[in-house]
This record gives C-alpha cells, structure tokens and sequence, in this order.
C-alpha cells in the first residue's frame, strides 16, 4: 500500500496550470511542492496538506488516499507496457 495524492487532478479542476502557478498562489515552497507532487517527500507536513485542501476546496479524504495496487503493483502507477 501506498499513500497517493490527486494534486493535479485538483489542479486542473481549479484551473491551475503549473506547480511554478501553484506555488506562487499558495505561497508554499515550490521545492516542497515538486517533492510532494513526484512522491519524493520522506514525511507529510501537515500544514501544506492543510493549506492545499482549503485552497482547492476539497477534504482531506478527497486529496490523499492509500492505494493498494489493483493492477499487481502497490505503488500507485499502472504498470507500463512495452512498445513494440
């Protein structure tokens, strides 16, 4: 299992073009917001999870999830299939 995010889907819900555009909207970090968006942060900070679900609108049971890989793998991503 593993702890997901739909922070681009609330991006474009809210019509947000680039983390660069979030960063500056929110006021957060755009080094934190890249690590958070590519899933290479070692913890949460609780307060940027705060501030993003209030700036998008959403509750937290919205924003992050834990996914359990129903397609074989547990880390979130489809497996990708070879080119031919």
């Amino acid at each position: 299992m593993k702890l997901r995010h739909n922070l681009r889907v609330q991006m474009a819900r809210k019509k947000v073009g680039s983390i660069t555009e979030l960063s500056r909207l929110t006021g957060l970090d755009y080094t934190k917001l890249i690590k958070f968006n590519n899933y290479s942060q070692r913890r949460l900070d609780p307060e940027m999870i705060v501030l993003l679900c209030e700036f998008f609108g959403c509750k937290l049971e919205n924003f992050i999830f834990i996914y359990e890989g129903s397609d074989g793998t547990d880390d979130g991503f489809p497996k990708q299939s070879k080119c031919s």
